[in-house]
């Protein structure tokens, strides 16, 4: 288990970025300030720790955490994160093992334009 997880104070993944207690899309649209314990939370999402009970013994000292408080925490963060603009959709439960960071919902897919689908347009373009 991460035990060192609390000295982390920047990471960055592929689409996020957390700095200290606030969370960044790299895109910077989005971002939002976290409490201690949600820091701790996306710290480990990010980190690809997603078992319940690795993520309750990473935040909680000696895995002392009712769970309700995980449950909580978990529901809280999704709240901040949605109210901050992020896809309401970013934190996936998966039952009776933890949560992951849907990164598919962070990532921005570049438009293509529909002129370009069809090759007989392409002399009319040029």
């Amino acid at each position: 288990m991460n035990k060192n997880i609390k000295e982390i104070s920047y990471l960055e993944d592929s689409s996020l970025i957390l700095d200290n207690n606030k969370l960044i899309t790299k895109d910077e649209r989005k971002e939002a300030i976290l409490s201690k314990n949600q820091k701790y939370l996306l710290l480990c999402l990010m980190k690809k720790i997603n078992e319940k009970n690795e993520i309750i013994s990473c935040i909680w000292d000696k895995g002392n955490c009712k769970k309700n408080s995980y449950n909580q925490l978990i529901y809280q963060t999704r709240e901040l994160l949605t109210r901050s603009g992020f896809p309401p959709n970013i934190i996936i439960t998966i039952p009776r093992y933890g949560v992951y960071l849907n990164q598919e919902m962070l990532t921005t897919k570049p438009k293509i334009d529909e002129r370009f689908l069809n090759v007989s347009n392409l002399h009319t373009l040029f």
